[in-house]
């Protein structure tokens, strides 16, 4: 890599968000005095980038603190149990012809069994037994594991004949390993919800009495349970009607009244008459009081997650501030103002305005004794969302670099400045550890756990010596 495509990377990710916002490729490569073709490279590059597991092996030998966090980021971002790849490298030998011919001998071995009895059934079970046993250092599919236990456990345990009889549970407990490992790869290599459904419907169709094996599908319905809540909220951030889509935009450049905007999301229901008494006209009226407190609250929800695409370049603009707080309502204007703060505050951290997001926040704080109760929630308001400034902004400057490696003089410039981030927001040393705990890394691929800093850290870096 070279020294221009270092400089030009390490801009990248703004040079995309103001293109984005309509400035063109040309005028910002001028401000990097760079050509506009490499400015063009590297954008191409940083919009088509993939992460993949592959990339757990360009790091995972590396002693660096930023290819460590790299490395275990990838792994925790992967899978609900990703194996290490070091367990992985021949693990098994993969040998498929071998295994189904072993697999259809067995499947012969038991169909003949039904008609055996005595000595001659003990040793049918023998062999089946041994033919596990030959398999074992081979690959077993996920399918044929269900399918050899099924058949393993239904091979009786108890004498046979002659005080003979086969021992199964050596034979059922390397099926029970494969089936772990299998399993493991398997939702390793799952990339939506859809998938992870699927596999947990399959797992439930098989009783598995095995401590490891259950704790593998419990955390998958766990994931699967907190990944439906996400995709619940998601959608209102993602799935915008046009109505939403119109009241947002007319709250925030005007166009729209508070009382206009909240008829256009919450359109009062037709009145109907009935027809039974034609004489006495009859309306039926539903109440919408609890889809309109709702509504409201999307909302905001939507302009505090959604920065992107409804950015508010000035909310410290009283016509601003008026037209959302009135729209807001509540049971006293504090409560509008407490929640216009917090939209507002998201808003900007979702764009990663930060310092605009901390410009923010002191204007509505006052300082002085004798406040005001009203002053006074907001001033803890502020305190709270301040708290949370340093959470987030170091969480977006991370996550950037842990995706997009630059260089390793970078990863030190980037790690120097997240020690230099906690010492400008006062975060004291002994309680550094349970700050990276609520530092967020966004989610797993799935989308079914967050991923906080603690996670990936190297603990014994915490405190500096990195």
């Amino acid at each position: 890599m070279t020294d221009r495509q270092i400089h030009i990377r390490k801009f990248i990710h703004v040079v995309d968000r103001l293109v984005g916002e309509g400035y063109s490729v040309e005028e910002l490569a001028k401000k990097l005095q760079v050509s506009t073709e490499e400015v063009q490279a590297e954008l191409d590059r940083y919009r088509n980038f993939q992460i993949d597991p592959s990339m757990i092996t360009q790091y995972e030998n590396s002693n660096t603190t930023m290819d460590r966090i790299r490395c275990a980021y990838l792994k925790r971002y992967f899978a609900i149990s990703t194996p290490s790849t070091r367990d992985k490298k021949d693990k098994y030998k993969d040998e498929p012809t071998i295994v189904q011919e072993k697999i259809d001998f067995i499947k012969q071995q038991m169909k003949e069994s039904k008609s055996l009895r005595g000595k001659e059934l003990y040793f049918c079970y023998k062999k089946v037994t041994r033919a596990i046993t030959e398999i074992k250092s081979y690959k077993i599919s996920l399918e044929d594991c269900y399918t050899l236990l099924d058949i393993v456990n239904s091979i009786p345990t108890g004498e046979i004949v002659e005080g003979k009889s086969v021992y199964i549970p050596e034979s059922r407990g390397i099926i029970v390993k494969h089936l772990i490992y299998e399993l493991s790869q398997k939702i390793a290599e799952l990339s939506s919800l859809k998938e992870l459904e699927e596999l947990e419907k399959d797992c439930s169709k098989h009783n598995v009495k095995n401590f490891n094996y259950q704790g593998i599908v419990d955390r998958m319905r766990d994931r699967i349970r907190n990944a439906r809540g996400i995709e619940i909220r998601n959608k209102i951030c993602y799935d915008i009607t046009p109505q939403m889509h119109k009241a947002i935009h007319g709250l925030i450049d005007g166009s729209l009244t508070p009382e206009e905007a909240k008829m256009i999301i919450n359109p009062p229901r037709e009145l109907v008459q009935s027809d039974s008494q034609p004489s006495k006209s009859k309306i039926r009226i539903k109440r919408r009081d609890n889809q309109q407190v709702d509504r409201t609250k999307n909302l905001t929800t939507i302009v505090g997650k959604r920065g992107d695409l409804y950015p508010i370049d000035n909310p410290l603009s009283p016509e601003v501030i008026e037209r959302f707080c009135a729209f807001i309502g509540g049971k006293t204007k504090v409560d509008a103002q407490v929640s216009y703060m917090n939209m507002s505050y998201r808003n900007l951290c979702s764009q990663d305005r930060f310092k605009d997001a901390k410009d923010f926040l002191d204007a509505f704080r006052i300082k002085g004794r004798d406040l005001s109760d009203e002053q006074q929630i907001i001033n803890s308001k502020v305190k709270e969302l301040q708290g949370s400034l340093a959470r987030r902004e170091i969480g977006a400057l991370l996550l950037e670099r842990i995706r997009h490696k630059i260089s390793d003089i970078d990863d030190k410039e980037t790690l120097d400045m997240i020690f230099r981030k906690m010492e400008e927001y006062k975060i004291p040393e002994d309680k550094r550890a349970d700050f990276f705990k609520t530092v967020k890394l966004g989610s797993d691929q799935l989308r079914t756990s967050d991923i906080n800093l603690a996670d990936v850290f190297p603990k014994e870096r915490i405190y500096g010596d990195y």
